[in-house]
């Protein structure tokens, strides 16, 4: 599978896909990648998230909403990820924006309602990109974005950066769009239920002859 390959290449863990073209709400291994999919009819809307052989293990839940939207749930050390993939077909962003032009507004407001109601950003504006790298479908008669990466904003700052890769077209006209999420693992401190603890690493010669004359006076 090209994507599969693409993937590999770039060392991407998790990808939404939409279009997948496979009926049914079930799950295949692609290569060494697992597809979660839900589609009630071919050819017609279908989304999925595919991820890699190292989380695929990890994920606890999937709830396969529509034929547009789906979600899955993994558990990553303690720390819990959610993955939405939701698809919005392109004749029905187009209504959209023919509303938007006919009442005045901009595009962009439509965003910062959406973003404001449920709590998230949207990462294709939180960088300064060239034109080229933020473009996600290209034609040739039209370019514009199409395709959008968001976070709750809590978790913002656990993006580092978002790209489009020009060169890598999974289809005729769509381009492939990543965001680089760097989560931290908090270790766990080891209690020693009531037992002080030794730091070793300041022992020097003179404090460890101090220690044993007072060992010695204590006759241990």
């Amino acid at each position: 599978m090209e994507l599969v390959k693409i993937l590999r290449n770039r060392k991407i863990n998790i990808v939404c896909v939409q279009e997948t073209k496979w009926v049914g709400s079930r799950a295949r291994d692609v290569d060494e990648y697992k597809l979660w999919y839900s589609s009630s009819e071919r050819h017609r809307n279908e989304v999925g998230i595919l991820m890699d052989e190292e989380l695929k293990g990890q994920v606890v839940e999937v709830n396969r909403v529509s034929d547009r939207v789906m979600t899955i749930n993994l558990v990553i050390e303690g720390f819990t990820v959610h993955v939405c993939s939701a698809y919005a077909p392109q004749g029905t962003m187009m209504c959209m924006e023919a509303l938007v032009l006919r009442i005045g507004m901009k595009r962009d407001l439509l965003f910062w309602t959406f973003e404001r109601a449920f709590g998230l950003v949207v990462v294709n504006s939180n960088f300064s990109k060239k034109e080229e790298h933020l473009v996600t479908f290209r034609s040739r008669i039209t370019k514009t974005q199409i395709d959008f990466l968001l976070l709750r904003k809590g978790d913002r700052a656990l993006c580092k950066d978002y790209k489009v890769f020009p060169n890598e077209n999974l289809a005729t006209q769509h381009r492939l769009l990543v965001m680089n999420l760097v989560i931290k693992m908090v270790k766990k401190r080891m209690s020693g239920e009531g037992r002080p603890r030794v730091r070793w690493g300041g022992l020097t010669l003179v404090s460890a002859l101090e220690m044993e004359v007072k060992l010695e006076g204590m006759v241990a």
